[in-house]
């Protein structure tokens, strides 16, 4: 009988991280263990493309070793392509919905108000139940040394691993060290000179060794984390003793999609992104070169695990995989880094070498979060209900077991983030649908992006609109069914925490993720001083709630907004608490997202529209602008003054004493006063009234000429 693909088991294979490898050509008899080992190595921000095969022959020799004697699939993919939430999703097997890690620092304002960060991982017990502890259960003594989780600092040391070696934040030099060499945790910094790598190195030949040494009867499982080739915060990431000179002509790939010519298919807050400039040419050529000097090391890493692996006589018995956490873009599609829905942002190498391997390249689709259950499944452990990932032990025992486009159907890539690219904040929140040749978007926004990569690999023509009806309702579907029947979960993106008081009011907006379906917004808003709630018009004791604007209704993720202007005479007398709730389809609602915001009195304030400084006019001319005030704008002194001898317009002549041109506010803010003068120059000067006689403190002024 056929093997089964996961397809048909609805199971779901992630897009990787990195190319898995696995050893295969000198792996002949097994040990004395029952079990073989396995090392995982889980790079850091290492597209495929920088492990391309141009790149292992001319400058990577122990992976090129690697690929050449292991399984390479070269359709794997991140999930949530950033630091963060991608770890939690290898650890635990499971999209980021089902963490509830889907961004990296909780309480930054590009997180959108989603929940995140290390803490939030181990609050919710998982540091008892991932992969570390179905190791063990699988008979397994675990081992972890490098970068762990992303997120707010937490000294805890997770159960899970009986060896942790934890290398905190993103700097190569003078960096901080949690370990469990002693019960209650041992910190250390490095010392100066130090590069990261090489102690990383240091501390996973030590663990091997020490293994070897106590524990030989018992197989392992490293996960080794380094933190190459990511950027590092101190702008540094290059072993410069060793590898500071080399390769200074490289030039980093800039293939079709590098800073596509024809953006005009895109949609969104993406639509909206500049051309790269040419200057920026020179910070990326330099930015590839570190990434590919950062790499290196991790290459000599590699080589002296693997020789250390022999030397104790393991090298056969021994799996070793490589993969990243997320890709990287570098210009493709005019994007930069990590945590987009483009491809190379989302996917990664992986390469599997290890007993058995047999050397091929295959394309099957996979994920990040199958590898959890790839690996308890090679452990020969219980691979947990909770996992939405797949073992692809059977791809590594035959890969031709399942041809390539069968082995998966789809799966789901989820972004939650803001992102700055190139000055431009741009709402990457999307719901992805990664089949095996084709990529389908929702964005947040409520906009679609579809591309045939059989036919556009570069994704460069958004053929969304091209499709039926009939296409379009089955890609969604088929979305729907990747994702989880959870609870609605609302962030806030402004105001931010500890937002500065606003004047007048409040554009309040955020994101909701819905897996049923988006069908509400709702806010609460109360003024602390009255102890009264916000209808939309005026303020009342009972509780009431008004409703918020969604860009995409019955979507399993949407931007919201709501714009809190009170008239002057209804502005809250304190601080205003915010509570917002999410309705889904199925009738649930989710736990109030809250902030707290002052509206501030302001001074009124006027503008001029015309006549623009130095702008020139006929005889009979119309001064008009605008005016504002929290208290509401009531009149704007039109004040005219000739430059030749400082006389001041009256309305019908020129006079020395000072004096103005009354002009009321219409309801929309905006004022007019026409006048005929003289050829010549004059100054015009405004200052605003408001309804409590409060007085522009600074007026605008513009230099106008008349012909």
């Amino acid at each position: 009988m056929p093997p089964i693909p996961p397809s048909l088991r609805r199971k779901i294979f992630l897009p990787s991280i990195l190319t898995l490898l696995v050893f295969a050509g000198f792996f002949g008899h097994a040990s004395a263990q029952d079990k073989p080992n396995i090392i995982l190595i889980n790079l850091d921000d290492a597209d495929a493309a920088l492990l391309s095969d141009e790149n292992l022959s001319l400058r990577f020799p122990n992976l090129k070793e690697l690929a050449d004697k292991g399984l390479r699939f070269t359709n794997t993919h991140s999930t949530t392509p950033l630091c963060g939430p991608s770890r939690a999703c290898l650890l635990r097997g499971q999209y980021a919905h089902n963490t509830g890690v889907r961004i990296n620092e909780p309480n930054a304002v590009v997180a959108n108000g989603m929940t995140g960060g290390i803490r939030h991982y181990r609050d919710q017990g998982f540091f008892e139940n991932d992969l570390s502890t179905w190791m063990q259960d699988a008979g397994y003594r675990t081992m972890m040394v490098g970068k762990f989780l992303h997120g707010d600092f937490v000294a805890t040391l997770p159960q899970g691993w009986d060896e942790f070696y934890s290398y905190m934040g993103s700097r190569y030099f003078e960096f901080y060290r949690l370990s469990n060499e002693r019960p209650w945790g041992r910190w250390t910094l490095s010392e100066p000179g130090v590069y990261r790598t090489n102690s990383e190195t240091e501390d996973a030949l030590q663990v091997i060794q020490q293994h070897s040494d106590n524990h030989s009867d018992q197989p392992f499982f490293l996960y080794l984390n380094p933190l190459a080739p990511h950027n590092g915060t101190d702008q540094r990431m290059v072993d410069t003793e060793r590898y500071g000179d080399i390769w200074n002509d490289v030039l980093a790939p800039m293939g079709g999609n590098y800073d596509e010519l024809n953006y005009e298919d895109k949609v969104g807050e993406f639509a909206n992104l500049p051309r790269i400039p040419f200057s920026w040419e020179v910070y990326i050529n330099n930015h590839y070169r570190d990434r590919l000097r950062a790499t290196l090391s991790f290459d000599d890493q590699l080589g002296a695990i693997v020789e250390k692996l022999k030397d104790l006589d393991q090298i056969e018995n021994t799996y070793i995989i490589v993969t990243s956490d997320n890709g990287f873009s570098q210009g493709e599609n005019r994007v930069f880094g990590k945590g987009y829905h483009f491809d190379h942002a989302t996917r990664v190498p992986l390469l599997v070498a290890g007993p058995g391997v047999t050397p091929d390249r295959k394309n099957h689709l996979l994920a990040h979060i199958d590898l959890a259950p790839t690996i308890v499944d090679i452990a020969g452990g219980t691979i947990p209900t909770l996992v939405d990932g797949t073992s692809f032990k059977q791809l590594i025992d035959d890969p031709n077991s399942v041809a390539e486009h069968q082995w998966q159907d789809s799966i789901l890539i989820e972004n939650w983030e803001t992102k700055s690219i190139l000055g431009n904040d741009v709402l990457c929140a999307a719901n992805t649908l990664r089949r095996y040749d084709s990529v389908y978007t929702e964005h947040a926004t409520g906009d679609h992006e579809y591309y045939d990569l059989s036919n556009d690999p570069l994704q460069l023509s958004n053929s969304y609109n091209a499709l039926s009806f009939v296409g379009q309702t089955a890609l969604a579907l088929q979305l729907r069914s990747l994702k989880a029947d959870g609870a609605p979960q609302v962030g806030i993106s402004s105001p931010a925490k500890d937002a500065p008081d606003f004047l007048g009011q409040v554009e309040m907006t955020g994101i909701i993720d819905a897996p049923a379906g988006v069908i509400d917004i709702r806010l609460a808003l109360l003024d602390s001083a009255s102890g009264k709630f916000w209808t939309g018009t005026t303020w009342v004791s009972e509780f009431h709630q008004v409703p918020a604007t969604i860009d995409k209704r019955t979507g399993m993720l949407s931007r919201w907004s709501y714009d809190f202007t009170p008239p002057t005479d209804q502005l809250p007398g304190g601080t205003v608490r915010a509570w917002i709730w999410g309705y889904d389809l199925a009738g649930r609602f989710s736990t109030p997202a809250k902030r707290s915001f002052k509206l501030a009195s302001s001074p009124p304030l006027s503008k001029i529209l015309s006549p623009l400084h130095f702008a020139t006019h006929s005889n009979d001319l119309t001064i008009h602008g605008s005016s504002f005030s929290s208290r509401g704008a009531d009149l704007v002194r039109v004040v005219i003054r000739r430059r030749a001898d400082g006389q001041y317009f009256n309305g019908t002549d020129f006079q020395s004493a000072w004096t103005f041109l009354p002009s009321d506010v219409s309801d929309d803010g905006t004022w007019s006063t026409s006048i005929e003068l003289d050829t010549g120059a004059y100054f015009v000067a405004t200052y605003a009234i408001d309804k409590s006689g409060a007085r522009e403190e600074q007026p605008q002024v513009h230099l106008f000429f008349v012909e």
